[in-house]
């Protein structure tokens, strides 16, 4: 069952049900990156095991060099 969630602000309907199977779901690459979860930020080591609700809020930060 597809719910809606917001990535970055945008609303998306996915069928995953955690944190790295949304990430693997559109096609983002986990390095470099942060993920914060309802404005929580959600340890890399976590992703696998952090579920989804409807209505989440996904923030991805990446890193980018410079000065």
């Amino acid at each position: 069952m597809a719910i809606r969630i917001f990535v970055n602000t945008k609303p998306l309907e996915t069928e995953a049900a955690t944190l790295a199977a949304l990430l693997e779901e559109i096609g983002q690459k986990t390095d470099g990156i942060a993920v914060a979860l309802n404005r929580r930020m959600i340890p890399k080591t976590e992703w696998n095991n952090t579920p989804l609700t409807a209505d989440g809020e996904v923030m991805i930060i990446k890193a980018a060099c410079g000065g």
